[in-house]
């Protein structure tokens, strides 16, 4: 039993996948608090990789089989140098005067009859059968068989590298995702694995953009077409450009309880600030260095990454004593306002994705994705209406507009 063709593959290009393989990627981190699946991926073997990218990548695939054409060119110009033989048969059947009389004369039965002038202008149908065999060997040519032979091997040599190339890019893309989906699963973060845009920039591969009257309705429209992305094959990297609440402190001088301590609002300003953005104490001096370094006074990440902790920080008072920044201050909690989107002066709202695996085209991608929108049933009672090369004329009503590459 033969191995099946990614096993060969693998076994064949082992030695090259044994070295790093550089790929022109940009890695995006987009942290967020809310709405992230984070799953934790099993280790992925090799040969598992190699089974996966050879079932689901058209482009290897496409390679495997460019490789098969060309050693079957090397073997139809070999055979060149060897002896052909031929074999035909063929049948006919007429009544042309013409045919009739000479297909009479090949076979040998012609009589007296056939002389008769009515037998000679219109003869009665008569078939024929007829049996070849012939051989023939090319014993010189001025060597253009072995010019083909030549060229046709250069071109199988050129297929079987082309093949190790995909071979390659496609595991080493497969690898990457994996283990910076693990990397970022920890960390509740979203990973996208961008390559190089080919033609002009856009904001992804997919893209559809959401429109309507009221940004709540746009966010919940935006929010159904985000999970059938993500629940469509091939489809990865999915995304939308709605942003997660953000909380906002706002610290304010209480200006009775500072007073009465004797601390100056600018003192509680200064404090803060250096607490949070450092400030500049001198210059060392070093042989070591071409340039004098700047020495910036800030506190530690750990002990300024939370309001508790900036609270505590402690504040000299006239009395000689101390005072902490809470007991002097008004915390307020805001929530920052998202940002809104627009396109040609319309709200609009971004839900993109990337493509990979079986899905390399991204006609076949929004064609199973349609039949998914044509089930979202909004509230107002009508269906959700799509738009291909041009905005919607109108935002009265919920509608999408694909875009993308």
């Amino acid at each position: 039993m033969s191995s099946p063709p990614w096993d060969r593959i693998y076994r064949k290009n082992k030695k090259y996948l044994q070295y790093p393989v550089m790929i022109a990627v940009m890695v995006a981190l987009l942290f967020s608090a809310v709405d992230v699946q984070a799953q934790q991926t099993a280790p992925l073997s090799l040969p598992d990789a190699v089974a996966i990218a050879m079932g689901k990548s058209p482009e290897l695939s496409m390679a495997v089989d460019e490789t098969q054409v060309a050693k079957a060119s090397v073997t139809e110009a070999s055979a060149a140098f060897y002896p052909h033989i031929g074999f035909t048969e063929n049948a006919t059947i007429g009544n042309d005067p013409v045919y009739v009389f000479g297909t009479r004369l090949r076979q040998g039965r012609f009589s007296a009859a056939n002389f008769g002038l009515n037998e000679l202008n219109s003869p009665s149908a008569i078939g024929n059968f007829m049996s070849r065999l012939e051989g023939k060997w090319n014993v010189f040519d001025s060597f253009a068989s072995t010019a083909q032979m030549r060229q046709d091997k250069l071109v199988e040599t050129a297929s079987q590298q082309e093949l190790t190339q995909a071979n390659i890019q496609a595991l080493s893309l497969l690898l990457l995702r994996r283990e910076l989906d693990r990397i970022a699963a920890p960390f509740g973060a979203r990973v996208e694995v961008s390559e190089v845009p080919p033609g002009p920039l856009v904001l992804q591969t997919l893209v559809a953009e959401v429109y309507g009257p009221d940004l709540k309705g746009q966010i919940e429209v935006a929010r159904q077409i985000k999970q059938i992305f993500r629940q469509t094959s091939g489809v990865v990297d999915v995304n939308w450009y709605v942003e997660d609440p953000q909380p906002q402190y706002d610290l304010h001088v209480d200006l009775a309880k500072a007073a009465a301590v004797g601390v100056s609002a600018e003192e509680v300003t200064r404090t803060v600030e250096i607490a949070l953005h450092g400030a500049d104490a001198g210059l060392l001096h070093s042989a070591t260095a071409k340039e004098n370094v700047p020495i910036q006074v800030r506190l530690d990440r750990a002990d300024r990454s939370s309001i508790e902790q900036l609270q505590s920080l402690k504040l000299p008072t006239a009395h000689g004593g101390q005072v902490s920044l809470a007991e002097v201050t008004i915390l307020r909690e805001i929530t920052l306002q998202s940002s809104i989107y627009r396109k040609n002066m319309r709200r609009v709202i971004y839900v993109t994705g990337d493509l990979a695996g079986s899905a390399e085209s991204s006609v076949y991608a929004i064609l199973t994705m349609n039949r998914a929108l044509d089930k979202i049933r909004l509230p107002q009672g009508y269906m959700l209406a799509r738009y291909n090369s041009v905005q919607p004329d109108s935002t009265a009503r919920y509608s999408m507009k694909w875009d993308g590459e």
